[in-house]
């Protein structure tokens, strides 16, 4: 089987028609976004054992760098081996948005560090950190805390971020990030499970909070009608927000959210099980189930409704 035609089938945002497109194909020209999402069980169908799949999709990755890796403006990846990852650090220069899913946590880090000595960061708009089953790979507070001091000192041009991963956020990661990342507009933030009203001074009091448009409380657990309340005192901005699995806050609080947000359009609750359904029906806002969620919320699994604004009040 041709390359190209491996490509067809394990790399689905390619599409090619046939065999004199490969000229084509290696332009850097041709790129601009790349998605490295290979289908593992069609690799294992076209390559007898697992180590195989492995080197060949290694092997095709390093060529699509070495070649393309400068026209390359957006990229996502998954499961990538630290190989592939230094070819994409030597080569793709002129990134302004990556996405690293279900990387392993003993090597994370040092991979991000490799990225952040060619200058990669830099120049990034968005970043998104995300485990497809963040429940079943879980980092320690301290790699937490580590993870976020990096993106704070090495993404000084940041406007979104989604950082779902297992794993506590404390105070000093999160300040290490607000003071790092002054002009962020969209925010997803995962294990959010200490967040007092220390942490949410720290949002509120940032650099970014008149900015910020779209805002993902995950694992919400300390959330409090008065911590919305501040919330929306302070991001005059906001557009979105979800939150998760906030199971003190009442039907009071997201009324009060949605009363001082004036620019809110859409308002998300998922485990927030004193908040009732129907309880932003009287302003301006009706249920609907395709609210522009980044990353839903994955555990725990939660009953939920949204709701978009219809009706300026």
């Amino acid at each position: 089987m041709s390359m190209l035609a491996v490509i067809v089938k394990c790399f689905r945002p390619v599409r090619l028609i046939s065999r004199p497109f490969d000229k084509l194909f290696w332009l850097p020209a041709t790129w601009g976004v790349l998605n490295v999402e290979p289908d593992l069980r069609e690799l294992r169908r076209l390559y007898p054992t697992l180590k195989g799949a492995v080197a060949f999709n290694r092997q095709l990755l390093h060529r699509i760098f070495v070649k393309c890796g400068s026209a390359i403006r957006q990229l996502q990846c998954s499961n990538l081996q630290p190989t592939t990852l230094d070819s994409i650090a030597n080569h793709c220069n002129r990134l302004r948005e990556l996405s690293l899913k279900s990387m392993k946590p003993n090597y994370l880090l040092d991979a991000l560090s490799t990225l952040s000595m060619n200058g990669i960061f830099i120049k990034l708009e968005r970043l998104d950190i995300t485990m497809e089953n963040y429940r079943a790979t879980s980092f320690d507070a301290n790699s937490m805390k580590q993870l976020m001091t990096f993106i704070a000192s090495s993404c000084p041009n940041l406007r979104e971020l989604h950082f779902v991963l297992n794993g506590y956020i404390t105070i000093d990661g999160l300040s290490s990030l607000i003071r790092g990342c002054q002009n962020i507009e969209r925010l997803s933030l995962a294990s959010c499970h200490l967040f007092g009203d220390d942490e949410i001074e720290l949002i509120t009091g940032s650099e970014f909070a008149a900015k910020l448009k779209y805002l993902c409380l995950m694992q919400y657990t300390p959330a409090t009608d008065e911590q919305l309340f501040r919330l929306a005192h302070h991001l005059p901005n906001l557009e979105i927000i979800v939150i998760h699995h906030a199971e003190r806050i009442t039907n009071a609080g997201i009324q009060a959210f949605a009363g001082q947000c004036h620019r809110l359009r859409w308002v998300k609750i998922l485990g927030c099980r004193q908040v009732t359904l129907g309880v932003l029906d009287n302003f301006g806002f009706e249920s609907r189930m395709n609210c522009p969620v980044v990353y839903p919320p994955q555990w725990p699994v939660e009953l939920g409704f949204g709701y978009e604004k219809v009706v300026d009040t």
